[in-house]
């Protein structure tokens, strides 16, 4: 019985019950991190033709967001919409692109009905909802850009033996120069 253990004892116990009704994290994509990145810059401003956290216009923003994780995406917003697979509606996944006003207008889906975007001139990056708005009423789709379900763990993984394979070519071309300079000796 727990109750028994000496303070310093009971201190250390970790409860391995399982929890009802708890389900693990999903993995992390690089959608659930653009998604992560994308709120952070809440507040940047709207700037016509900016993609900088300087300010953004709506593909741009996108656009920024998405190629720091290494998925490029057009700055156009009619362009991104080819830029993967359309999605239902009904099947939005966090990190999906929205689409509005004639693909003129989009956006980041975070979930829960709600998306990311640089609005228009006067305003800052900011979070909206896609139904009882203007927004609900242009929405055009959705887009779930290619490379955007792609695990960070392989990435992280990638660019880990990048870097080591970088280090290792230094490395062996040191030990070519030294050899060399020591058979010239």
């Amino acid at each position: 019985m727990i109750l028994s253990l000496p303070a310093t004892a009971r201190a250390n116990v970790v409860d391995v019950t399982p929890q009802v009704g708890h389900t693990p994290a999903a993995p992390a994509t690089i959608a659930a991190r653009a998604v992560r990145d994308a709120l952070a810059l809440r507040g940047a401003p709207y700037v016509y033709g900016g993609s900088t956290p300087a300010g953004f216009d709506c593909s741009g923003f996108t656009s920024y967001v998405y190629g720091n994780l290494g998925v490029p995406l057009a700055h156009s917003s009619y362009d991104q919409w080819t830029s993967g697979p359309h999605v239902p509606r009904a099947d939005l996944e966090p990190g999906d692109l929205v689409f509005f006003a004639g693909l003129g207008h989009v956006g980041i889906y975070i979930g829960g009905g709600r998306f990311v975007h640089a609005p228009h001139t006067g305003t800052v990056v900011s979070v909206d909802r896609l139904s009882g708005s203007w927004y609900g009423a242009e929405y055009d789709g959705a887009v779930r850009p290619h490379g955007s379900q792609t695990l960070l763990s392989v990435i992280q993984h990638e660019a880990r033996m990048a870097k080591w394979r970088s280090h290792s070519t230094r490395r062996q071309n040191s030990v070519r120069v030294s050899r060399a300079d020591s058979r010239m000796s």
